[in-house]
């Protein structure tokens, strides 16, 4: 009897490797679709995180003017005669309470200085803790910054310390400037809404409520060591500011916050601002706690938001924008409770007029 034997030949199914490619081809594209997509639901949701924080802030400054008559002001809860940079306590350390922050308001101490030499806003010892504590509610998700300011010196014991930083500062006005009133600076009343000792109340903000801004944002600094000074920015980011020459711009007592540029006032941005070898300052946001410095807890609206221009600053004065992460503009908190986000192309004259409480401004941003 024969046997025929059959061979049966094993087929191997698979890719061929020009399958496999096109197959990779297609998952980078569909990579290439969801990821920017994930990014913009990312961002939208940080957006709307960063408005409800504004939204708590303002209302919570609102509520402190209801249960103490005005706004909170730099230097509130300084102790009579004391309204200054060491007692410069900011804004965000007065609204504590009305942001469901009563028990780390408990910790400030508001008769000892809030600094040991005023304006190298080196932090009293004593609150160190409070100084340090890092408030969700100040710090806006799409900066992405470390709010930490460490190792920063001070000529106490320890010997360095650390401040938490904030994304939200402040309406210190037009950043314009006449011989007759000066509006950068808040150590002096300015046109907007906050400065030392301000205590604005609502029939102050002649303007209209929802008129006028009260918050916005920044980006917070690298912080660390400042790096040498250079005729161009150390990077695009916007989180440098240029630290004017205290030799060339010079302090007036004469005019309240008024710049001397050879025995003359500045009342435009100084050219040193944008040409020349300058130094660059590190510092922006620095600290919630303490709001002594134009660059830790005030803008103004000189400049326009997300400014290509550099902020710029000498003396607790200068040209501070509202900056952030966000898509094409900053959110913004106004005196009446609203919460508007301001495009980076809003109209100049405009934008400043938001930042006056009495100016009479008739530009609108609707």
């Amino acid at each position: 009897m024969t046997h025929t034997t059959r061979l049966w030949r094993r087929v191997r199914h698979g890719f061929t490797l020009i399958e496999l490619l096109v197959v990779i081809a297609i998952i980078a594209v569909l990579i290439g679709l969801l990821v920017p997509a994930v990014q913009k639901v990312r961002e939208a949701a940080n957006r709307m995180s960063c408005t409800n924080n504004i939204k708590q802030i303002v209302l919570g400054a609102i509520n402190h003017e209801s249960t103490k008559g005005y706004f909170p002001a730099l230097a509130d809860g300084a102790p009579a005669g004391q309204i200054n940079a060491s007692y410069a306590f900011g804004v965000l350390a007065n609204v504590l309470p009305y942001i469901e922050q009563a028990q780390l308001q408990n910790l400030i101490d508001y008769t000892k200085p809030a600094t040991l030499s005023g304006w190298k806003g080196d932090i009293n010892p004593v609150h160190d803790t409070a100084c340090s504590t890092v408030v969700k509610t100040f710090l806006c998700p799409s900066d992405g910054q470390n709010p930490l300011f460490a190792n920063q010196s001070r000529t106490a014991t320890p010997a360095t310390f650390t401040s938490a930083g904030t994304n939200y500062v402040f309406n210190m006005g037009s950043g314009t400037a006449s011989a007759a009133q000066v509006n950068y600076d808040a150590q002096f009343a300015t046109d907007g809404v906050f400065w030392y000792g301000a205590k604005v109340t609502y029939k102050d903000v002649l303007d209209g409520s929802s008129n006028t801004l009260m918050t916005s944002e920044c980006l917070l600094g690298p912080g660390g060591a400042a790096p040498a000074s250079s005729a161009t920015p150390p990077d695009v980011s916007g989180r440098h500011y240029v630290a004017l020459n205290t030799g060339t711009f010079a302090s007036n007592s004469a005019l309240p916050g008024g710049w001397l540029k050879g025995g003359a006032l500045v009342t435009s941005r100084p050219a040193e601002c944008d040409t020349g070898t300058r130094a660059w300052g590190v510092m922006r946001g620095s600290t919630w706690f303490w709001g002594g410095r134009d660059w830790n807890s005030v803008f103004n609206t000189g400049l326009l938001p997300n400014d290509p221009a550099t902020d710029c600053g000498a003396h607790g004065r200068g040209w501070f924008a509202a900056r952030s992460r966000h898509s094409g503009g900053v959110n913004a908190g106004l005196c009446d409770g609203s919460v508007r986000f301001i495009t980076n192309t809003v109209d100049p004259i405009a934008w400043r007029g938001m930042a006056t409480r009495m100016g009479g401004e008739t530009a609108s941003i609707n």
